[in-house]
C-alpha cells in the first residue's frame, strides 16, 4: 500500500462511476465489497448493480432505503427521497477513506449509529453545514445525539491511515466528496479533474 496504489485505484473507481453517471445510472450501493480488484493486472471494477437505477426512475419514498449503512450519505439517513447521483460520491468517498485507513469510516448497522459517527467527525448539524436539516423527514430521530464540534475529516484520516504520506490534495478531494450538503458535493467528473490526479502514475 502506497500513495500511487491509492491514487490508481481511486481513479479507476471514479472513472467507472463517471461512466455510470454520464449514462444516467445511479449505482446506489457503492461499498468496498462491491469493488472488484485484479491484483495481477491492477484493474478495479465496480460490481453488483442490483440496486442501480436510471436517473428517470421513480425514486419515490419507497426507494429511500437503499445502500449499506456505513456508506449511506446523511441525506438518506435523514429520510430525503429526492436524492441524486451525489449519494454515489459520498459512498465512494467512504471507500477511499476505508482503503487508506483499513477500517469503516462509519462502521455501524443502523441510522442512529452511523449518524453519531458522522457527528463525531463533522460535528452536529446546523443550517451552515446542511441548510434546512430540521425539515428533513427523519430529523427528530437524531435529536438525542450529543452536541459536538467534531474532530474533522482530515484529522481523522491523518491519525488512522495505514501508510504514511502527507498529500493535501488527497485530503482536499475526500473533503469535497464527503461534503455534508449534497448540493455542494463534487461530481465524479470533477473528481477525475482534481489536482490530486494530475501526476497519476
Amino acid at each position: 500500500m502506497n500513495e500511487n496504489f491509492l491514487k490508481n485505484i481511486s481513479f479507476q473507481i471514479l472513472s467507472g462511476l463517471n461512466y455510470l453517471h454520464e449514462n444516467n445510472i445511479i449505482h446506489r450501493d457503492i461499498k468496498l465489497e462491491n469493488i472488484l480488484y485484479d491484483i495481477k493486472n491492477k484493474i478495479a471494477k465496480i460490481g453488483d448493480f442490483g440496486l442501480s437505477r436510471q436517473f428517470d426512475y421513480d425514486l419515490s419514498a419507497q426507494y429511500t432505503d437503499v445502500g449499506t449503512y456505513p456508506y449511506k450519505p446523511p441525506e438518506l439517513l435523514l429520510g430525503l427521497n429526492h436524492y441524486t447521483s451525489s449519494l454515489d460520491i459520498w459512498s465512494t468517498g467512504c471507500v477511499l477513506v476505508e482503503i487508506c485507513t483499513g477500517a469503516h469510516l462509519f462502521g455501524q448497522d443502523n441510522a442512529l449509529g452511523v449518524m453519531s459517527l458522522i457527528y463525531k467527525i463533522f460535528g452536529s448539524f446546523n443550517d451552515d453545514i446542511l441548510p434546512g436539516f430540521k425539515k428533513f423527514p427523519s430529523y427528530r430521530i437524531f435529536e438525542s445525539l450529543p452536541k459536538t464540534q467534531g474532530i474533522g475529516l482530515v484529522n481523522y484520516v491523518k491519525k488512522n491511515q495505514k501508510f504514511k504520506f502527507v498529500n493535501e490534495d488527497f485530503y482536499n478531494l475526500i473533503e469535497k466528496m464527503l461534503c455534508i450538503d449534497p448540493t455542494k458535493r463534487i461530481s465524479a467528473k470533477e473528481c477525475l479533474a482534481h489536482k490530486w490526479f494530475l501526476n497519476k502514475n
